[in-house]
Parts: C-alpha cells; structure tokens; sequence
C-alpha cells in the first residue's frame, strides 16, 4: 500500500526548541539520517511540513522542530517557540555552555523566481546530506514539494542548511541552525 504525505500550508509553520527528545511518532518522517563524531549524535529527519533535528553531546538533548503550528508537542523541556512569518531569528544559550542560534526565513516568490529557485534546489539535492521529494498533487507536470538537508560537523560546532518547498503557495523555508559546544 503506498503512503500518501499530505505537506501543510507554509504559513502554519513554526520553529521550536526543546532541551528533550521527543518521541518520533510525535512526527510523520519520510526520510531519516545521523551524522556521529565521538560523544555527539546528531539525527536528522525530514518531516511532512519540515523537518527535526535532535542533537546529544554527552548526557546533554536539544531537539530543533520545524512544524505546523498547531501540532500538539509538549511543553515540559521547550526552551521557545515562534509561529513563522517572514524572517525570523532566535538563539538559546544553555547551562552547559551550549549555543544555539537559527535564522528562518519563510519566503513567497513570484511564479518565474520561484520555478527557477525550485530547480536549483532540485539540482542540488542531488549532492545534499538528506534530500526527500514529496509526491506531485494536484497537475502531473506541477513541482513536487522538496526538502533538503545540509549539515556539517566540526569538533565544536554544528551548522544545519534546511531548504523546504512549497509549490501549491510559490513558498520556500530556508533555515540555517548553528549548534556551539
């Protein structure tokens, strides 16, 4: 049976922080991968409205979640959360010396912009560290909804590159998340 994903609406997107994990079926995954360098793990997932990032450096957990608004998560562990419009900008400084900060920018393109953006993203999703493409709805020849993930890892720092597509709405999500231990 084939499973359909079903991408909300770019305008209920929000980003939220939480000093936890938690609990993967909170969030339909579609595409799912981890980068290690000794004590740190970071696991990546590509979600049907964004995506998750949840990050352990010894016996220290952040999870970054890119989602509808609405979604019921907990609020025991959240550091914030911010519903998304245009740009948006937000950093936590945690005890352990840990930094967080990201930079969301919710873009509406004219047609032209847009297509051209889509398939420059399509191109590089060829080489990124995590890429998924949603199913066409709607007109077989229309852009399929696509996100990706670039992600590097040095021995003090975490720099995340998310790109998400929202052709129904000629909408792109860009994030960039800069984890400093």
């Amino acid at each position: 049976m084939k499973v359909q994903h079903r991408r909300p609406s770019a305008s209920q997107l929000a980003l939220r922080l939480f000093q936890r994990t938690l609990h993967p079926e909170l969030f339909t995954r579609v595409a799912e991968a981890e980068l290690r360098l000794g004590d740190f793990v970071a696991i990546f997932r590509i979600c049907e409205a964004g995506h998750t990032v949840e990050i352990r450096k010894g016996n220290v957990t952040l999870m970054e979640v890119m989602g509808p608004y609405d979604q019921d998560l907990p609020e025991r562990g959240r550091c914030f959360g911010y519903h998304l419009r245009g740009s948006r900008d937000a950093s936590h400084a945690l005890e352990c010396g840990i930094q967080y900060c990201c930079s969301a920018q919710l873009e509406q393109l004219e047609p032209e912009l847009f297509w051209d953006a889509q398939q420059e993203l399509s191109r590089d999703a060829q080489r990124a560290f995590l890429t998924y493409e949603f199913p066409t709805e709607g007109h077989r020849l229309a852009p399929a909804p696509l996100s990706t993930i670039e992600a590097e890892l040095t021995r003090d720092s975490l720099v995340v590159h998310a790109f998400h597509t929202f052709p129904e709405s000629l909408t792109i999500l860009r994030t960039q998340s800069l984890l400093q231990f």
